[in-house]
């Protein structure tokens, strides 16, 4: 990570780069960002916990476990010979 004098020498950069009148712009745009990229991974993991308590709600309502493999036709045929 960069120290104290590093900073400044990047701060100095990004002003000659941009200028300053459009880092309060650039500022705005990134903290945006931000927010949105954790309303994203906030919302996904929501969705991830309700798909797996609908999972196993499904499977105690139907007396199977969530992590239960049904065989397959093919599967249930080796099974008679």
């Amino acid at each position: 990570m960069p120290s104290g004098p590093e900073w400044i020498w990047v701060i100095i950069v990004v002003v000659v780069i941009f200028g300053a009148s459009r880092l309060p712009l650039l500022g705005r745009n990134l903290g945006q960002g931000i927010k949105e990229f954790k309303k994203g991974v906030k919302e996904a993991a929501s969705s991830d916990d309700s798909d797996d308590s609908k999972k196993s709600e499904a499977g105690q309502r139907d007396g199977v476990s969530p992590n239960t493999v049904e065989p397959t036709p093919d599967k249930l045929a080796d099974r008679r010979d």
